[in-house]
């Protein structure tokens, strides 16, 4: 199946990219003219198949629209992270925070802070520039 293929080269690739240093003058906090700065190795990618789930008892993926935040972690490993689509959208863009919400018809919300909080914490999120 050519998904669960691109999964798994993503995967390395994500992986075993380069380290490359964080830009300067990052912020923790969002605002409506910052844009987000995943981990220089995070892909957002979307499936038809829930390819992340596939394992040796069922290698076949579940047909499932799934979208993804695939990213090394503070430690090095691969993380996963599932998404909605409007969040795979808000993190594959690259406008301004407030510019990219209002497209997607989204707020910057306690719930929106705190998946935010959580990707930084996760080390997906860089933090914000701009």
């Amino acid at each position: 199946m050519l998904e669960l293929a691109h999964y798994e080269c993503t995967e390395l690739l994500v992986t075993r990219g380069p380290d490359l240093p964080a830009p300067a003058g990052l912020g923790a906090r969002p605002d409506p003219a910052s844009r987000l700065v995943l981990e220089p190795g995070a892909q957002v990618v979307s499936y038809r198949h829930a390819v992340h789930r596939a394992n040796e008892e069922r290698p076949v993926p579940q047909a499932e629209p799934t979208h993804l935040l695939l990213y090394r972690d503070l430690e090095g490993g691969f993380g996963v992270l599932e998404l909605t689509g409007a969040t795979a959208a808000l993190l594959a863009s690259t406008a301004p925070l407030g510019a990219a919400l209002a497209g997607l018809g989204l707020d910057l919300d306690d719930r929106l802070l705190d998946l935010f909080t959580e990707l930084m914490n996760r080390g997906a999120l860089l933090g914000f520039q701009g």
